[in-house]
């Protein structure tokens, strides 16, 4: 009776020391885990204070080198169904592909995101869409170095109109710094003054509502302002945590170059040519110089026919960028800051804007940025059109409407919506009736 006693007691002790052990290891595991999630937490801060992604299974396609869409703030990626139905993307899956000519969308809403992967977001809760332009170099198709417009139409107009050939690249690669035609330069839309940028933002409309609720959307009336300092600061102030402000004209050359790629349209965008500037649409008649409302004439982004009014000729493009408003740019000749109506009290940084050579004037195309789609564009030629205006134009890429920057004006592009003749990617003038502007983001 007593040896059984003390077998029992003897049990009780080693059960006692079994699961003190068991619980000294729960809790080394359950540490062990706490540490890994802390860890975790800790990196993808030091990821988002460091301006990197590291989100495990985020899609990246291979042809862009490591220029992958980055989201911050309150960006939000998305997919664009051909019928213009937005739904919030999973960005570990295929939501975009530059190889097949679909380029990444991402939205800002108007509420706070309360959306699960592949739901659908109402266009009723979107502010702004953005369109992902990839870091890249392209081959220098022309130096442009032209300081005339000869008066006459040559016999083989529209003989250089060519694929641009552009490789992505990411912003730790080394730069590509040609001068030359046929030698590679890494487009200069992708340096912010010090900063190399793995990509842009570009608004995928020209700007609408109003200087204290901006939108950027389809179907909305294109915000027409005449002041320059309006435009830029409106921009500028509208989402400064990403870095917004107004267009530059390199900006505008780095879309438009990609438009003209393989991984675009590759062709003229068709015109906006919606009478009351509504933002998305496109012509019916694809050379038509004819502007109005009515279906016959016009039809929204999100048809067969708006299509064709973007840079990729599917819905995931850029519109407006031919016809609608022209569009002012961030950009002046040197020495004239101040009659941007600014003053010394407006000393914004000289990275957003693009400074030209005093002296410019309609003609001086050399004054041109490589990269800038300007001077690049020719030659060039003055000669009346069909409709009896004498015009200079870009007879190698679409006729397109070709005036440099004027001392006495800022730089427009895209033409005004009101003549097919003239209007293109690659319009530029010095003067427009009709103004609007766009907004990027370099978060």
């Amino acid at each position: 009776m007593k040896n059984n006693k003390g077998f029992a007691i003897t049990s009780i002790v080693y059960a006692m020391i079994i699961l003190f052990l068991m619980l000294m290891l729960l809790m080394l595991m359950m540490f062990s885990s706490r540490k890994v999630i802390l860890d975790k937490q800790k990196t993808d801060a030091l990821n988002k204070i460091n301006g990197t992604q590291e989100e495990v299974g985020l899609y990246k396609e291979t042809i862009l080198n490591g220029a992958y869409p980055e989201l911050y703030g309150d960006l939000i990626a998305v997919t664009i169904d051909n019928d213009g139905t937005v739904k919030k993307a999973d960005t570990t899956t295929m939501w975009y592909s530059y190889e097949n000519k679909i380029w990444a969308n991402a939205v800002i809403l108007n509420k706070a995101d309360s959306y699960n992967e592949g739901d659908i977001i109402p266009e009723a809760d979107i502010e702004s869409y953005f369109v992902w332009i990839p870091r890249y170099r392209y081959k220098i198709f022309d130096e442009g170095n032209y300081t005339s417009a000869p008066a006459n139409k040559p016999s083989d107009y529209g003989s250089s109109v060519q694929t641009i050939e552009i490789v992505f690249e990411d912003k730790s690669s080394v730069k590509s710094v040609g001068t030359t035609e046929n030698d590679w330069l890494t487009h200069p839309a992708f340096t912010l003054g010090n900063e190399e940028l793995n990509g842009i933002w570009v608004g995928k409309f020209e700007t609408s509502g109003t200087t204290d609720s901006i939108k950027i959307k389809p179907n909305e009336v294109s915000l027409g302002i005449s002041e320059f300092k309006t435009m830029f600061e409106t921009s500028y102030n509208y989402k400064r945590d990403l870095d917004s402000h107004m267009m530059k004209n390199i900006e505008w050359g780095a879309v438009a170059y990609l438009s003209h790629s393989k991984y675009g349209i590759n062709t003229r965008i068709s015109e906006n040519n919606n009478k009351s500037f509504i933002t998305g649409y496109g012509s019916v008649e694809y050379d038509s110089v004819i502007n109005g409302t009515e279906s016959t004439v016009t039809l929204p982004y999100n048809t067969n026919v708006g299509y064709k009014a973007s840079t990729t000729g599917n819905i995931s493009g850029i519109y407006d960028m031919s016809g609608g408003h022209g569009e002012i740019i961030a950009s002046y000749v040197e020495g004239k800051y101040q009659e941007l109506g600014f003053d010394e009290n407006n000393n914004y940084n000289n990275k957003y804007f693009d400074i030209y050579p005093s002296g410019s004037t309609a003609v001086t195309y050399n004054n041109r940025k490589l990269g800038d789609a300007t001077g690049e564009l020719g030659p060039f030629y003055g000669y009346n059109d069909s409709d009896g205006n004498y015009r200079r134009h870009s007879t190698s890429w679409y006729s397109s409407n070709s005036n440099f920057l004027n001392g006495e004006y800022n730089l427009y592009r895209g033409g005004t919506g009101t003549d097919a003749l003239i209007d293109s990617q690659f319009s530029f003038s010095s003067v427009s009736i009709e103004v609007s502007f766009r907004i990027v983001l370099t978060p």
